[in-house]
């Protein structure tokens, strides 16, 4: 695989829209930031309500993809990783955290707040857990079929972080979003959960960690078979049916 290929990162982006009446239009988007000898280049975003997303990239145009904290807010995993693997070069790598089911998976924020404003009837559920309304949770075994399915091969899971965000974040949308009635008190706390989330995963917790932190490597394109070559190493012709 060339050195010389860029790498690409997927930053979440929520909405501005947020006092739009259509939920759609308040879904976060996924940035694509393309990282090579040239700089930092933005390529786009595409809103995670896109069940077959494109990137206007090439096959394999890509040596490395960094998709942490993107992958889990969209509607369809397999077909957003499949995109991931099309794009990515024969041997290039992907790295992503993905929250993990498990003993802490009720220490979420952004489900805990959802619950206080559908039963209190007061606040407004967290956007960036839009499409779906819950920011989903996943056990160990069924990220590794979805990865495999999709055509990644060394795959690696760890159980990383105790949750440094929740109790943040948490708090900041009770006091400003449910109190204050601040529409914008997500939008505001996002930057600061970024943050805590990246120092987070720096934090082994084996067996209770509340984040996967993944590496997995995309198939190398498998050589040709050489029982498909004669004795000369040319490959017969194809046999044509003339009737």
């Amino acid at each position: 695989m060339p050195t010389a290929l860029p790498a690409l990162t997927l930053e979440p982006e929520l909405s501005s829209n947020i006092h739009h009446s259509q939920t759609r239009e308040r879904c976060p988007d996924i940035r694509f930031v393309e990282h090579s000898t040239d700089g930092r280049r933005l390529l786009g975003g595409i809103r995670t309500d896109v069940e077959k997303p494109r990137l206007d990239l090439p096959d394999g145009a890509i040596r490395h993809i960094d998709a942490s904290y993107a992958l889990s807010l969209v509607i369809d995993e397999p077909a957003w990783l499949a995109e991931l693997a099309r794009v990515l070069a024969p041997g290039g790598t992907l790295q992503m955290a993905m929250p993990a089911s498990g003993p802490l998976a009720w220490f979420d924020a952004r489900n805990a707040y959802r619950y206080i404003t559908d039963i209190l009837g007061r606040g407004h559920a967290p956007d960036e857990t839009l499409p779906t309304g819950w920011n989903r949770h996943y056990a160990d075994r069924d990220l590794v079929a979805m990865l495999e399915d999709a055509g990644f091969t060394d795959i690696q899971i760890m159980r990383v972080g105790v949750g440094l965000a929740e109790p943040v974040q948490l708090g900041g949308l009770m006091f400003g979003n449910f109190l204050l009635r601040r529409r914008d008190t997500e939008l505001r706390l996002h930057p600061l959960r970024r943050k805590l989330e990246r120092i987070d995963e720096q934090i082994p917790a084996p067996g209770i960690g509340t984040r996967f932190a993944i590496t997995a490597r995309r198939a190398a394109a498998e050589p040709d078979d050489p029982a498909d070559d004669d004795a000369t190493g040319n490959r017969p012709a194809p046999e044509i049916d003339h009737e």
